[in-house]
């Protein structure tokens, strides 16, 4: 048998109140909430079903990166489960992160409006060997770090002479804990 589920204001502004039961922050709360008043908007009164999702999930596809998209979807399905209808949760799209971003691509007018915050192999290997021929051995041994294991500048402080030695770090952030692995080389480096 077919459930038939009905998104509304109300239940979306009850979900509101539970994210910040949960100590949610601020900015995420309204987010989440901005996020499902613009599915109960695209659904304009009808039902709430797996596949009227997956056609917003496709629109949505369609006119953003697929990592906003996956923050919408999040909040969707955090709702959906809060309000027991998990069966009804999406899956997110899949993304591969690229280390560096490729130098053959055209550059459109949004790389001038809004550059990229990612640097090409050039770019990178350029940085490294101006900060080696200035003198600057812990600037250069600084940036390689960073690009070798994808850690925020923040998190610099956990590349230890322990960590070195082990061939691993431990980073603390944001509540979150997670490994992160150095290289041979960069270890030798180091």
């Amino acid at each position: 048998m077919k459930k038939n589920y009905k998104l509304s204001a109300k239940q979306i502004r009850c979900y509101g109140a539970y994210l910040r039961e949960q100590e949610r922050a601020d900015s995420t709360v309204q987010k989440y909430l901005h996020d499902l008043a613009a599915l109960l908007a695209y659904l304009r009164g009808r039902a709430l079903t797996k596949a009227v999702l997956l056609e917003w999930k496709g629109d949505l596809a369609g006119r953003y990166a697929p990592a906003s998209v996956n923050t919408m979807l999040a909040a969707v399905n955090g709702f959906l489960r809060f309000m027991g209808w998990g069966e009804l949760t999406v899956r997110f799209l899949k993304i591969q992160k690229a280390l560096f971003c490729d130098e053959r691509r055209e550059l459109t007018r949004a790389d001038y409006v809004r550059p990229e915050r990612e640097l090409t192999r050039s770019e990178y290997g350029r940085l490294v060997n101006a900060a080696d021929r200035s003198g600057n051995r812990r600037l250069s041994l600084v940036l390689q770090t960073i690009c070798a294991t994808g850690i925020r500048v923040s998190e610099l402080r956990e590349i230890t002479a322990e960590a070195v030695a082990s061939g691993r770090a431990e980073i603390a952030n944001k509540g979150k804990r997670r490994s992160i692995f150095l290289s041979e080389k960069l270890c030798r480096l180091l």
